[in-house]
C-alpha cells in the first residue's frame, strides 16, 4: 500500500522540479571541478598540507545530495521531510489535487542517494584510484643527492657533483621511474636536512647519496640507496676505479641502483647507457668545471665556462655535451653579458659562435637531448627561426621527456609566440619536475604578468627569489606586478635592489610614472637614454610605450629590431614583444604589427 501512495506520489510531481534538480547538479559539479582545479596549485604553491586538497575534493562531493534536496525544496511547496501521507488532501474548492505539500523521508533519502550517486565517480577517481596511482608512483621514485668531496684538498666538488648529476641523467631514461630535478635534489647540500625530510620535501620513496674521493689517477666512489620514509639502507657499495674507467663507473651505479629498486612497475632493464662520454678524462674534467662555473651565472664565471668547455674540445674535439654546452655558455657570456666595451661586431661574432657550436653538437650526436635542445635554444634567441625551434625542441623531448631545463626553454617558445596557455602549462610541468628550479619559477611568474595575473606573477617571482636571492630577472618581474597592482611605490623599493643598472633605471622610470612623478620619470628616461641607447633599444622603447609616447615607442622598437634586440638583456627581453604587458598602449598599430612581421611572429 505504501509503494503504490508512493508511485501516485510521484507521477503527481511537476517535472520542471526533476529538470531543476538535474540543472542544479550539473552546475554544481561545474563549479565544483573548477574549484578544485584552482585549489591544486594554490595548495603546492602555498605548501600547504596534502590533506588540504583531500578534504576540499570530500567536501565538495558531499555537497551534491544537499544542492539536490535544496534544488528541489525551491522549486517545490515542500514543509517539510518528516511526516505523514506522500499525497496531499484536495481542496473542497479544486477539482485536483495541489501539488505535493510535504516530501516524504523516502524521496529524502531518494535525493541524497541521487546526489552522491553523480558524486561517486569523481571520489572514487580522487581518493582511490588517483591515490593508488600516486603511491604507485612514489614507490617508484627517487632523488638524487650531490655527491660529497672527500678528496684531501676539498677541491673536487665540481667532479663530485658531475658523478651524481651522470647518474641522475641515466636514472632519468628509465620507463617507470620518476627522478626528482636536479636543481630541487641539489639544493639539499648543506642543509641540516634528515633523508625522510628530503623525502617528504621532494615526494620521492627512495634518495641516493654518496661521496667521492679522488687522488691522482684514481678515484674512488661510495653509493648508499636508501628508504626515504624509514632511513633504512637498501642497498650500498664501493667502487675503486681508475679515472679512466669513471664512465663505467656512473653507469655501474646506475644498473645497480635500478636493480636496488625492487619495483614491480619497473621494466626488467636497467638505465640506457649513453654512449657520449669524453675520451679524455682531462676533458671530462674541463668540461665538468665548464658546466660548474655557468651555474654560477655571473659574467666572470660565465666566461670562466667557455674557457673550461673550449679547453674539454681541445682534448676531445667529439665530445657532443661540451659543444651543446659551450653554444648556451658563449650566448649568455658574450651576448647576453657582453663586457661594456664590447663592440655589436664583437657581438655578432660571438653569436654566429653560439649557433656553429649548437650545430656541431647535433651533428655529432643526434640521439644527444642536450644537442637538440642547444639548437632550439639558438634558433629561439639568436637566429628567430621559430619553426626550426618547434622542431628541435620536439626531438628533444622526444629523447628526454622529463628534462626540465629542456622543458623551460620550450615554454619561453610558447611566450615568444604569444601562446600563453600553453607557457603556462609547461613552466608548472617543470615546477613539478622540479619544484625548487629557480627558472621555472621566474619563467612562471613572466607569463603569468603578460596574462594579466600580476598576483599571481608576484607570487611566482617572490618564490623564485625564495629559492635563489640573487636570481637575475625575478625581482623585475616582482617589481612591475607591484605596479601593474596598483603598488608603485613597493615597486620603486624593489627596483632599488636591481643589480643590474639597466634594469634598475628602466624599473625606476616605470614606477616614477605610476606615481605620477614626471620629473623623476624623465631622470631616469635620460640615464638611460645617455648610457644604453647603443646596446639596450629595446628597455628604451618599454619606457616610451609604458608613459604613452607611441611614436617614440615603435621608433626605438624599429631600431631594436633592426639590431636582433641589441647587446646585453634587450636581445634576451625583445623576444617577450607580442606579451610584453608594458607594450600594451601600443599594441594594435599598424606600425607595431609591422614589426612583427619584420621578426617572423604571427601578427594578431
Amino acid at each position: 500500500m505504501e509503494l503504490q501512495h508512493f508511485i501516485h506520489w510521484v507521477r503527481g510531481l511537476h517535472r520542471r522540479h526533476v529538470r531543476r534538480v538535474f540543472r542544479a547538479l550539473a552546475g554544481y559539479g561545474i563549479v565544483a571541478a573548477a574549484l578544485i582545479e584552482v585549489t591544486e596549485p594554490v595548495v603546492h604553491a602555498l605548501h600547504l598540507p596534502e590533506w588540504t586538497l583531500t578534504f576540499v575534493v570530500v567536501t565538495l562531493g558531499l555537497g551534491f545530495p544537499v544542492v539536490a534536496m535544496l534544488a528541489w525544496a525551491s522549486s517545490s511547496p515542500v514543509a517539510s521531510v518528516e511526516g505523514a501521507s506522500p499525497v496531499a488532501a484536495p481542496r473542497p474548492d479544486a477539482g485536483a489535487p495541489d501539488a505535493p505539500r510535504r516530501l516524504p523521508a523516502r524521496v529524502a533519502a531518494a535525493l541524497v542517494a541521487a546526489g552522491l550517486l553523480v558524486a561517486a565517480p569523481g571520489l572514487t577517481w580522487f581518493l582511490w584510484i588517483r591515490g593508488r596511482e600516486g603511491t604507485a608512483a612514489a614507490r617508484a621514485s627517487i632523488a638524487v643527492l650531490p655527491f660529497a668531496d672527500l678528496s684531501a684538498a676539498k677541491d673536487q666538488g665540481y667532479f663530485a657533483d658531475g658523478m651524481a648529476e651522470e647518474i641522475l641523467n641515466a636514472l632519468v631514461h628509465v620507463d617507470g621511474l620518476c627522478v626528482a630535478g636536479r636543481s630541487s635534489s641539489f639544493s639539499f647540500r648543506g642543509r641540516p636536512a634528515t633523508i625522510p625530510e628530503i623525502g617528504r620535501a621532494l615526494s620521492v620513496a627512495t634518495v641516493l647519496e654518496g661521496s667521492v674521493r679522488k687522488e691522482g689517477t684514481r678515484v674512488r666512489v661510495t653509493a648508499e640507496l636508501i628508504d626515504a620514509e624509514r632511513g633504512d639502507q637498501l642497498w650500498s657499495e664501493t667502487f675503486d676505479r681508475e679515472l679512466t674507467g669513471i664512465f663505467a663507473v656512473q653507469d655501474e651505479i646506475s644498473r645497480a641502483v635500478v636493480e636496488a629498486l625492487k619495483v614491480k612497475i619497473l621494466p626488467g632493464h636497467g638505465p640506457e647507457v649513453r654512449p657520449h662520454h669524453a675520451t679524455n678524462p682531462d676533458a671530462y674534467n674541463a668540461y665538468l668545471l665548464g658546466k660548474h662555473f655557468f651555474d654560477l651565472a655571473t659574467p666572470d664565471d660565465m666566461r670562466r665556462a667557455v674557457t673550461e668547455l673550449e679547453k674539454a674540445l681541445a682534448l676531445d674535439p667529439q665530445y657532443a655535451p661540451a659543444w651543446a654546452w659551450l653554444s648556451v655558455s658563449i650566448l649568455n657570456a658574450f651576448v647576453y653579458l657582453p663586457s661594456p666595451d664590447a663592440s655589436a661586431e664583437a657581438v655578432e661574432e660571438a653569436a654566429r659562435q653560439a649557433i656553429a657550436a649548437a650545430d656541431r653538437a647535433v651533428a655529432l650526436a643526434p640521439d644527444l637531448a642536450e644537442s637538440w635542445s642547444a639548437r632550439a635554444w639558438m634558433r629561439t634567441s639568436l637566429s628567430w627561426d621559430w619553426d626550426g625551434a618547434r622542431a628541435d625542441f620536439d626531438r628533444a623531448l622526444a629523447l628526454s621527456p622529463r628534462d626540465a631545463n629542456i622543458l623551460v626553454r620550450e615554454s619561453h617558445l610558447f611566450a615568444v609566440l604569444g601562446r600563453l596557455p600553453q607557457a603556462i602549462a609547461t613552466a608548472r610541468k617543470v615546477i613539478e619536475i622540479d619544484p625548487l628550479y629557480s627558472w621555472g619559477w621566474d619563467f612562471l611568474s613572466g607569463y603569468e604578468l603578460s596574462s594579466g595575473r600580476p598576483d599571481r606573477a608576484r607570487d611566482a617571482a617572490a618564490r623564485a627569489l625564495e629559492i635563489a636571492p640573487d636570481h637575475v630577472y625575478a625581482r623585475m618581474t616582482l617589481g612591475f606586478s607591484d605596479v601593474l597592482l596598483g603598488r608603485p611605490r613597493e615597486a620603486l623599493a624593489e627596483f632599488q635592489h636591481e643589480k643590474s643598472e639597466v634594469l634598475r633605471l628602466v624599473g625606476t622610470a616605470v614606477a616614477q610614472h605610476a606615481l605620477g612623478d614626471a620629473a623623476e620619470e624623465q631622470k631616469a628616461l635620460d640615464a638611460l637614454r645617455a648610457r644604453f641607447s647603443e646596446t639596450e633599444p629595446y628597455q628604451i622603447a618599454v619606457v616610451y610605450a609604458w608613459r604613452g609616447d607611441r611614436d617614440r615607442a615603435l621608433e626605438w622598437l624599429d631600431r631594436a629590431v633592426a639590431q636582433r634586440g641589441g647587446r646585453g638583456v634587450s636581445r634576451l627581453r625583445i623576444r617577450w614583444i607580442k606579451s610584453d604587458p608594458l607594450l600594451a598602449s601600443v599594441r594594435g598599430d599598424p606600425r607595431y604589427e609591422a614589426v612583427l612581421q619584420r621578426m617572423g611572429l604571427p601578427t594578431p
